[in-house]
């Protein structure tokens, strides 16, 4: 059962002052990072066919090669989760764009198969009580794309 979502963005330097977000067309021929064949990749390839931008994807083989290839001057951006983004961008890169999302779940050790049960049937609960029940918790502990400590 998905816990909840992780919103993508398009990240750019925090120095940079010339992308508008609301104003697409400040993207056109930015060079875009992403991961081959990651969901992110597939996420900015639809988006920027919907909103008519043009830019410059550069696929890194892996995640290894794509964190080299952030601190060189290959990218103009890159495309990442908000929470592997602040685990790895800190105050370096700010989201201006979001491009979509990807949801997450509860995982658990095929030797115990019966406490996805009891999670689900627990969050199943929660929701029927308070249907916004995930999006307040992301709300409370995501703001603008970024992590915060809850007070």
């Amino acid at each position: 059962m998905e816990q909840g979502r992780d919103n993508c963005y398009i990240y750019i330097p925090a120095d940079c002052t010339y992308v508008d977000p609301a104003d697409y067309s400040t993207l056109e021929g930015m060079r875009i990072g992403v991961v081959d064949g990651s969901d992110e990749h597939q996420m900015l390839k639809k988006w920027c066919a919907d909103n008519d931008v043009n830019c410059k994807i550069v696929q890194c083989s892996n995640m290894v090669s794509f964190t080299s290839a952030i601190t060189s001057d290959v990218m103009d951006g890159v495309v990442m989760g908000s929470v592997v983004a602040q685990r790895e961008m800190g105050d370096i890169w700010k989201p201006v764009v979001r491009v979509g999302s990807t949801p997450f779940y509860f995982g658990v050790t095929k030797e115990k198969p019966t406490i996805i049960k009891e999670l689900n049937e627990a969050q199943m609960k929660i929701l029927s009580a308070n249907r916004f029940y995930n999006e307040e918790v992301h709300s409370k502990y995501v703001k603008d794309g970024e992590l915060i400590s809850s007070a």
